[in-house]
C-alpha cells in the first residue's frame, strides 16, 4: 500500500515517532531491551484531510485500534465528522472490510502488527495525532447525536484557562455499556478525551490505563459515550471473551498476586462462561462453562477479601455477582441478606447496592426503613437522569419490585399501583406482580371501568389470550368480579 506523503518533520522530533522499521512493544514501555525482536509491520495509507473542528482553542484528534470492526466502524467514524480535525485508524489485522470502509470515510489508515498489547497499539496510534487534544474510542463506541455539540465546549473551558491546562489532562464522562437489546446495563466514568501530551499513554497488555495523575482529571456529565462491545451477543461473535481470558492469564502468570489482574480476569471467566452456556449444546460444554464460572467466584471472593489494593469498582463487581446469584437460590437469605448490607455499608451511594439492602429489610418486615432506602435511590436517579447519565433496567427492576413490596407492607396502595405498573411494562407475563396489580386496584378503585383502564395500558384488551390470562389471575386472587368483566371483554 503507498505510504502518505507527510510533512518534513525536525530531526529530533522525527527520532520520537516510530516507523515501519522501528515500532515494536518495547518502543511504548519506556525501554528498549539489547536485542529488540523483529518489529511489527506499520503502513499508512492516503486519505483526505477532515474539515478544522469548530472551535478556536481546541482540535480534536479522533483515534482507535479496530481488527474486523466492518459491522461498527461507520458508526464510529460518524459521530464526529463535524467537530474533529482528523480521524485515525490503526488496524492490527483485519480480515473483513473494515479498512477499505474507513478509507471511504476519509479515516487516515495505518497498519500495526498485533503483538498481544493494546497499550502499544493505542500509543502508536496517538504518536500519529496532530491534534492539541484526542478522543480515543473503540470501533464499537460512540457518542449519541444530540451530545456531541457539548463535547469542544466541555473541552474549551480547560484548552482556553492557563489555570485549568495546568491542572487537568483528561475530560471524564459516563460510559454506558449496552446490552443485546440496547439496554443500559452498567454506567461508569471513564477518560477517554485528553490532552496530545508525550507524557499521556497508555500502560498495561490488557485493561489498559492512561498515565494520569491524581486530581488530573475533571469530570462532566454533558456527553457519555455509548459501548455496545460488552453484550453477551458480541462477545460470542467476536470470541473477545476468550481472549481476554488467554491474555490475563499470561500476565497473572508474571505476577500471580496481582489482585488487579485476578479481578479483571474473574470478569472475562464469567463471561466467557455465560456465553458456554447460552450455546451449550452438550454436558461436556456446560461442565466447562460450570468450571469457568466457579474459578470466577473463588476470584471474586480474593477480590471482597482485598479491602484497600482493590478499585472500588472491582469490588462492586464482586459483590453484584454474588448478590445477583444467591438472589435466584433458595435456601441462602441469610447470606444475600449479610452480603447485601455489608455491600450498602461500604457504598451507601450505590444504586444496587440500596435496592438489595431494601430487599433485606422488605424481609424482615422492615417497611419503612426500606421505604425510606428506596425513596433516597430513586431521587439519586431522577437526578442522575436529569443530568443525562441514565438508568439501568436492572436497577429498574429492583427498585421497582422492592418499592411494590415496601409500599404494600405500609398500605400505600397508590405506590403499590404505580410500580408494579412499571414491572408489568417490563414484563407482563409475571404473576408474582400482576396478582398484588390486580387485587390492589380492585380493593382500592371502585370504578371497574377504571380498573380495566389501569389494565388496558399494558395489556392488548383485544388480545383474548392476554384477557384470558388476566382474568385466571384476577380469579386466583380472589376478584371474581373482575375476572368476570374481563371475560365479557374477551367474548365481545
Amino acid at each position: 500500500m503507498a505510504k502518505k506523503k507527510r510533512k518534513k518533520q525536525p530531526k529530533k522530533a522525527a527520532a520520537h515517532r516510530p516507523t515501519a522499521s522501528s515500532v515494536s512493544s518495547a518502543a511504548y514501555s519506556g525501554s528498549m531491551p539489547p536485542a529488540a525482536p523483529k518489529p511489527p509491520a506499520v503502513t499508512q495509507s492516503a486519505a483526505p484531510k477532515h474539515p478544522p473542528a469548530q472551535s478556536n482553542t481546541v482540535t480534536l484528534s479522533q483515534c482507535m485500534i479496530v481488527k474486523s470492526e466492518e459491522r461498527n466502524i461507520e458508526k464510529a467514524l460518524s459521530w464526529g465528522k463535524n467537530i474533529v480535525c482528523e480521524q485515525i485508524v490503526v488496524d492490527t489485522g483485519s480480515t473483513d472490510r473494515t479498512v477499505e470502509i474507513a478509507e471511504k470515510m476519509g479515516a487516515k489508515i495505518y497498519h500495526f502488527e498485533w503483538i498481544k498489547d493494546f497499550a502499544a497499539a493505542k500509543n502508536y496510534a496517538i504518536e500519529q495525532a496532530t491534534g492539541n487534544w484526542i478522543a480515543f474510542l473503540d470501533a464499537d463506541e460512540y457518542i449519541p447525536e444530540n451530545e456531541v455539540k457539548n463535547i469542544l465546549p466541555a473541552l474549551e473551558k480547560i484548552q482556553s484557562n492557563s489555570k485549568a491546562r495546568e491542572l487537568y489532562f483528561a475530560v471524564s464522562c459516563p460510559l454506558v455499556n449496552l446490552d443485546n437489546k440496547g439496554v443500559p446495563s452498567d454506567i461508569f466514568q471513564q477518560e477517554r478525551f485528553f490532552r496530545n501530551l508525550p507524557k499521556l499513554r497508555y500502560v498495561g497488555k490488557i485493561h489498559e490505563q492512561l498515565s494520569l495523575g491524581k486530581g488530573s482529571v475533571v469530570g462532566t456529565k454533558d456527553f457519555r459515550i455509548m459501548h455496545t462491545g460488552y453484550s453477551d451477543e458480541t462477545f460470542a461473535a467476536t470470541g473477545k471473551a476468550s481472549r481476554n481470558v488467554s491474555l490475563l492469564r499470561e500476565k497473572l502468570a508474571e505476577n500471580p498476586d496481582d489482585i488487579v489482574t485476578k479481578a479483571y480476569l474473574a470478569d472475562a471467566l464469567k463471561a466467557e462462561a455465560l456465553i458456554l452456556r447460552e450455546n451449550a449444546d452438550d454436558l461436556d460444554v456446560i461442565r466447562l462453562a460450570d468450571e469457568k464460572m466457579a474459578e470466577a467466584e473463588g476470584l471474586y471472593g480474593e477480590v471482597l477479601s482485598y479491602k484497600t489494593k482493590v478499585h472500588p469498582m472491582m469490588r462492586i463487581r464482586a459483590y453484584e455477582h454474588f448478590m445477583y446469584k444467591y438472589s435466584t437460590i433458595s435456601g441462602v437469605d441469610a447470606v444475600l441478606d449479610k452480603m447485601s448490607e455489608k455491600a450498602y455499608r461500604e457504598f451507601p451511594d450505590e444504586n444496587k447496592f440500596m435496592c438489595f439492602y431494601a430487599m433485606a429489610l422488605n424481609k424482615r418486615s422492615e417497611y419503612a426503613a426500606a421505604y425510606e432506602i428506596l425513596k433516597k435511590c430513586e431521587l439519586k436517579l431522577s437526578e442522575a437522569e436529569e443530568e443525562n447519565s441514565g438508568l439501568t433496567l436492572k436497577v429498574m427492576e429492583l427498585l421497582s419490585s422492592q418499592m411494590t413490596v415496601a409500599a404494600q407492607g405500609l398500605g400505600k396502595y397508590e405506590e403499590v399501583i404505580l410500580y408494579a405498573g412499571v414491572l408489568l411494562m417490563m414484563n407482563k407475563t409475571d404473576k408474582r406482580v400482576l396478582q398484588p396489580y390486580i387485587a390492589t386496584l380492585a380493593r382500592h378503585i371502585k370504578d371497574e371501568n377504571e380498573v380495566i383502564g389501569y389494565l388496558a395500558a399494558i395489556y392488548d384488551m383485544k388480545d383474548k389470550a392476554e384477557l384470558l390470562f388476566l382474568a385466571r389471575t384476577a380469579k386466583d386472587c380472589g376478584e371474581i368480579q373482575l375476572a368476570r368483566r374481563i371475560l365479557a371483554e374477551a367474548a365481545d
